[in-house]
């Protein structure tokens, strides 16, 4: 029981440790997030910045008005698209990274709840363990306590036994002698 107790425990241990090494891995990870949606928001805020520098300089309709020909038209028109579309796509992608880093942020969390619960069942199973430990030395105790008992006793009738024996070996020894001197006797 104790060493299934202690394997119990030292499971619980290699459990923690291995959560640890996720919880730093994930850290880890939150931290590369976090840079990488500062660095998107700082590059969308300098796109904005620069956007709006340039709208006293350039009205879109006039920038494509003012063309040459309908082809070099056409292009500012794919241009300005373009430079809209790629906002819209920083946007997708802050938000992306966004929702990412709070998902992570839940996972780190959950990981670290589970790490305390696993925490306080070690707690429970050190203690139950103190207490089984000490149930079992006192039984070892009353047994080596019984056991040296018991040897007195056994050491008491063993020396009864020799006792009886000495006895018996002398009852025959006199038998024998008086056998003896009856046959004697009876032969005289």
């Amino acid at each position: 029981k104790i060493r299934i107790r202690e394997e119990l425990i030292r499971t619980i241990d290699r459990e923690i440790n291995m959560i640890n090494r996720e919880i730093q891995g994930l850290q880890k990870e939150v931290v590369t997030l976090e840079a990488a949606t500062a660095k998107l928001k700082e590059e969308y805020a300098e796109m904005i910045r620069q956007s709006y520098k340039n709208r006293n300089k350039q009205n879109r309709l006039m920038f494509v008005l003012s063309s040459s020909d309908f082809s070099q038209a056409m292009k500012r028109m794919t241009y300005l698209k373009q430079i809209a579309d790629y906002r819209e796509q920083q946007v997708i992608e802050i938000k992306a990274k966004q929702e990412e880093l709070r998902l992570k942020i839940v996972e780190l969390e959950g990981r670290k709840v589970k790490q305390a619960a696993l925490k306080g069942n070690k707690e429970g199973e050190k203690k139950t363990l103190v207490v089984e430990q000490t149930e079992q030395q006192e039984v070892v105790n009353d047994l080596k306590k019984r056991e040296s008992e018991l040897q007195k006793e056994i050491k008491a009738k063993q020396r009864e036994a020799d006792k009886l024996e000495k006895e018996i070996q002398r009852i025959i020894t006199e038998e024998l002698k008086k056998a003896r001197e009856k046959a004697a006797r009876e032969r005289l």
